[in-house]
């Protein structure tokens, strides 16, 4: 999700500079601001993206294993995410 995201940013001209390209957070944050509060993406998938941000952090650092059902649920919002982000979007 987050090379689709960066990718969605990047078609509708919003520069990755800063943390936006540097940390995941930073992403998620130029996500949120730019493509799902001007509403051009669905806030669901906003909410998703934070989610799997939260999954993400217990796998890499907390050393926690995530449920088969999150794990199922992750891959199924990466698959309509990625899909999503692939309609594209017209330039601003």
């Amino acid at each position: 999700m987050f090379d689709a995201a960066r990718a969605a940013l990047l078609a509708v001209g919003h520069p990755l500079d800063g943390s936006a390209s540097k940390t995941h957070r930073g992403l998620i944050a130029a996500f949120g601001q730019r493509l799902v509060q001007t509403g051009r993406v669905d806030a669901a998938y906003g909410r998703a993206f934070n989610r799997l941000q939260d999954i993400r952090i217990q796998a890499d650092y907390l050393a926690g294993v995530p449920s088969a059902q999150d794990a199922e649920w992750a891959i199924a919002q990466a698959e309509s995410f990625v899909a999503t982000m692939r309609e594209g979007f017209p330039a601003e």
